[in-house]
């Protein structure tokens, strides 16, 4: 895989050398008209826009900063700039500003510094359709919400996001568990479709013994201790239990408030977090709780990496290490992250049952994008830079790369040729990764999926939520108390704005247009 990687990481880096020779050689051309060419190399750096250029990047993880470092010093070599690496803790209270020239921040806290009027604008040359940089390219979901904040483009792409349910697939073909399955449950032991068949799968193989270990296995690893990755567990349960899907070809209208209300009403602007549909998601959290490995870990897949696990959540960047276990390597697969069968209504908040399941995706919460602080000093090399690493060619680049790839934002990364054998995998697991990651980017053609909590302070009410989450599952405190204090301190919160502001900030989170 290193090689891989390197092989791709030398092409770019020969692009970079291959372009630098061109511009000596048009510049030499040109001097010969003009009584020879004595110095190439003085010449040439004239030519470089970004000469003395230093560009500070803050970011706020690994992976971030890893693409930072890489991808930005092709361009930097190119342009005659000087980047550098600032990091910064993303579980911390964000300041009212960041150092640095550039912003790397997950998607849901651009609106922080947005709405406080931090930011710059993406200039027109990179949005307009007919621009290079391929601004039609991007998915829907990044062009119309994830980049954008009050009908104006304050950030460019710089790490998508996915994640799947991974299982033991050896575990669950097994004859003899199938049997004892199906006599204990009354059906099939297969992939779990939905949260229920996930709970299932997990009773059933908790303090087992797996192949190779000699003792008894909790059949899941423990909590995330990560705020991120623990927002994305309950409410990828909470998603479909609280919203039902739509078809964008319904011939059924919706209204807007049944479409876009989620956290909140977006016609009222009253707290739903309490409501039955989050109550049960951490009902099944709590099931679920069962069944981990005791306490939070920063990395629980590594459970399932170390064969003690059956089931985990995590994204593509463990594939490679998944299959370089001489535990896992062919043992196992993955799905995308299950559904539910029914769904709390949005006018009565009964449970309906959904024929055919209701799959209800839940996006935005991971990744990464570039913003640029009104306190830049080269705003126009700072934008060059993020363009560099999202445009088509370069960032079909960063998507496959088997340490942070696997989340795309492009149409481009869709396509089955660009690459997608770096994780490792054979032929048809490979077509099967890309079936689950196209699945998620284009959600099924669903009209509403759920997108994480935008509004300008989301970090707070986030923060609130999750402690009272673990609250739940690791101190005893109850689902509806738990989510009914949630609700309450959010409450506390939004009363420091007025009731028009909070609603206005609301619809501007989910992509719509304010309504005064």
């Amino acid at each position: 895989m290193q090689r891989e990687s390197g092989r791709r990481l030398d092409s770019s880096r020969r692009r970079v050398v291959l372009g630098r020779l061109l511009v000596t050689l048009v510049v030499c051309s040109l001097a010969v008209f003009q009584g020879g060419c004595a110095n190439p190399s003085s010449t040439a750096k004239t030519t470089k826009p970004s000469a003395g250029v230093v560009l500070r990047i803050a970011c706020p993880g690994e992976a971030a900063a890893a693409v930072a470092r890489r991808y930005g010093q092709d361009w930097a070599t190119e342009s005659g700039a000087e980047i550098k690496i600032v990091r910064y803790d993303p579980d911390a209270l964000l300041p009212a500003e960041l150092e640095g020239d550039i912003w790397i921040v997950s998607p849901a806290r651009m609106p922080h510094f947005a709405a406080a009027g931090k930011l710059l604008e993406v200039p027109d040359r990179y949005t307009s359709p007919s621009s290079p940089y391929g601004w039609e390219g991007l998915l829907r979901d990044y062009r119309n919400k994830l980049l954008v904040w009050d009908q104006k483009v304050f950030a460019l792409p710089l790490l998508g996001d996915s994640s799947l349910c991974f299982y033991r697939a050896d575990l669950l073909a097994d004859s003899a568990n199938q049997s004892e399955f199906k006599t204990k449950f009354g059906r099939q032991l297969e992939p779990p479709e939905t949260w229920e068949d996930f709970a299932a799968v997990a009773e059933f193989f908790h303090n087992r013994k797996r192949p190779g270990i000699d003792r008894q296995c909790p059949s899941l690893p423990s909590l995330w201790s990560s705020d991120e990755e623990l927002d994305r567990e309950f409410f990828a349960i909470a998603a479909p239990l609280a919203r039902r899907a739509r078809k964008e070809n319904d011939p059924k209208h919706t209204e807007s408030s049944e479409l876009f209300s989620f956290h909140y009403d977006l016609e009222s602007g009253a707290i739903r977090i309490d409501s039955a549909g989050f109550v049960d998601a951490l009902v099944m959290l709590n099931r679920l709780q069962r069944w981990r490995s005791p306490g939070t870990a920063a990395q629980p897949p590594a459970k399932f990496l170390d064969g003690e696990a059956v089931l985990c959540l995590a994204g593509p960047s463990w594939i490679a290490r998944f299959q370089q276990s001489a535990r896992l390597r062919g043992k196992f697969s993955f799905r995308n992250l299950p559904g539910t069968h029914a769904t709390f209504d949005y006018s009565t908040g009964k449970a309906e049952q959904v024929n055919g399941g209701n799959d209800v995706p839940y996006l935005g919460v991971g990744g990464a994008v570039g913003i640029v602080p009104v306190t830049c000093a080269t705003p126009e090399a700072a934008f060059d830079l993020l363009a560099f690493m999202s445009d088509a060619r370069t960032s079909s680049d960063v998507v496959i790369e088997p340490a942070w790839g696997g989340g795309v934002y492009r149409r481009e990364h869709l396509d089955s040729r660009v690459g997608w054998h770096a994780f490792g995998l054979d032929p048809t697991q490979t077509g099967h990764l890309l079936d689950c990651i196209r699945h998620d980017a284009v959600h099924s053609q669903i009209s509403n999926p759920v997108f994480r909590l935008r509004i300008p302070d989301e970090q707070k009410h986030q923060k609130i939520l999750l402690e009272e989450i673990r609250a739940s599952l690791l101190r005893g405190k109850g689902p509806r108390e738990a989510l009914g204090d949630t609700a309450r301190l959010w409450k506390e919160i939004d009363a420091r704005l007025d009731p028009k502001t909070r609603r206005t900030n609301y619809r501007l989170s989910v992509g719509l247009t304010r309504n005064d």
